[in-house]
């Protein structure tokens, strides 16, 4: 229960709604100093409220315009969305590099892409590598088929990223899975 009104009162739709409440409360108390009685006033809220309404609902327009208006929108829509669609390379996302199946992302700083969560899969298994550190080194095991990577074996990131930049580069992604 304490949950339920502390959610309550750390809403934003109840201090909107309170505040709004209170806005109109004190006016009332205002317009009753002024001798215009809470009930007229309401009323009159009320009246401007259903007006202005009534005054959106019963414009002038045509149907045909306003349909010919949203069909162009969508028109826009799908003619904008066609030459802005995202470069082909973003479906490059897993590739069997030196020794290793590396899959990563990609994420958009402004204008460029970058190359986002590289992972390195065991190439017997195709199981998540992790990374155990020994006394003298790190050490990339499978935890499934338990084969062990060490040393010399562990494969950089970074040289790993570059590899991926000039395959990019050069259009030789080839299977884009």
């Amino acid at each position: 229960m304490k949950k339920i009104v502390k959610s309550i009162f750390s809403s934003k739709w109840f201090y909107g709604i309170s505040i709004t409440f209170l806005g109109v409360i004190l006016t009332a108390i205002f317009s009753y100093n002024l001798l215009i009685s809470v009930l007229s006033y309401l009323k009159n809220i009320l009246i401007n409220i259903f007006g202005f309404v009534l005054l959106v609902l019963n414009f002038g327009i045509k149907v045909w315009i306003i349909f010919l208006v949203l069909m162009s929108f969508c028109i826009l829509f799908e003619i904008f969305s066609f030459i802005w669609q995202k470069p082909d390379w973003l479906k490059y996302n897993k590739d069997i590099l030196k020794k290793w199946i590396w899959r990563w992302n990609y994420i958009k700083f402004g204008k460029k892409y970058e190359i986002l969560d590289m992972v390195p899969y065991c190439p017997e298994c195709d199981c998540n590598l992790l990374n155990r550190k020994d006394f003298i080194d790190v050490i990339a095991y499978c935890p499934k088929c338990l084969t062990e990577y060490e040393g010399d074996e562990i494969e950089n990131e970074k040289e790993i990223e570059s590899l991926i930049l000039r395959k990019i580069n050069k259009e030789e992604y080839g299977d884009k899975s």
